[in-house]
């Protein structure tokens, strides 16, 4: 079935072809993985900008390719048409493709909203991204760190989360890097990459975040600690940075708020 979705981006439509061309295959996945709700590997892929006149279009799909995955998977166009100046409408229009025992089991009222909230979860995942790649392409922390670099690492780090872009959290970190849990100690990207990819800020963006610097580290606090929590439940990481990338990282249990 087809299905569509808009968003209207404070952006020009350059400087966001420009952000999407940058997008990698896995930072799409990880949005696309997040949008579904989809506990396997998608992939996605995002084609090369064609230009007509004002109107810039990117084949955008994604799909699972295991043969038992219900998973449907997404065939259509992301369309870039100004809007203003400064203000971009973006829409996707896509085949959402569903397969038979889905269909059979579901029906086709359920496949339609799901679809619907799929392209939709997916879009505004996308916009974030872009918001977040545009600041990172324009500003790159200085070598020397200072409070503000700190917290704006770590921003990064809530926000490429907060998208399901685990590829574009693991870029923050030194190749080195070490995680403390305390209970597992990872170690390096390919030991970063599994931890990220069990921190419950995938996918989701909590209501309440802060930041706070200290001579030693910058300590991260959100609040609820995962989906689902009371909101009196924070959850806290600390994390050491040196030369603009994250080289260790604790992690601390949820406590409840006063």
């Amino acid at each position: 079935m087809w299905v569509r979705s808009v968003a209207t981006v404070p952006s020009n439509a350059d400087a966001l072809v420009e952000a999407l061309v940058r997008l990698t295959p896995e930072a799409l996945a990880g949005m696309a993985q997040a949008a579904s709700r989809d506990g396997g590997h998608l992939h996605a892929h995002l084609a090369p900008p064609i230009r007509r006149d004002a109107i810039t279009t990117l084949h955008l799909r994604w799909w699972n390719d295991r043969d038992r995955s219900l998973t449907p998977s997404v065939d259509g166009e992301l369309e870039l048409r100004p809007a203003g100046a400064q203000s971009t409408e973006l829409a996707i229009t896509a085949q959402y493709r569903c397969r038979e025992p889905l269909r059979e089991l579901a029906g086709s009222v359920f496949v339609r909203r799901m679809s619907e909230s799929v392209i939709k979860g997916f879009l505004d995942s996308l916009v974030r991204s872009l918001e977040v790649e545009a600041c990172d392409h324009l500003a790159q922390p200085a070598a020397s760190e200072t409070s503000a670099a700190s917290s704006e690492i770590g921003r990064r780090w809530v926000a490429r989360l907060g998208v399901g872009d685990v590829e574009g959290a693991l870029s923050l970190y030194s190749s080195n890097a070490r995680v403390h849990t305390g209970v597992v100690n990872f170690v390096g990207y390919q030991g970063v990459r599994l931890y990220l990819g069990q921190v419950p800020l995938i996918g989701w963006s909590p209501p309440r975040v802060e930041f706070h610097t200290t001579d030693l580290a910058l300590v991260i606090l959100w609040r609820p600690a995962r989906p689902g929590c009371r909101d009196s439940q924070t959850a806290m990481t600390r994390m050491r940075i040196s030369d603009g990338k994250i080289v260790e990282q604790w992690v601390g249990g949820s406590s409840a708020a006063n």
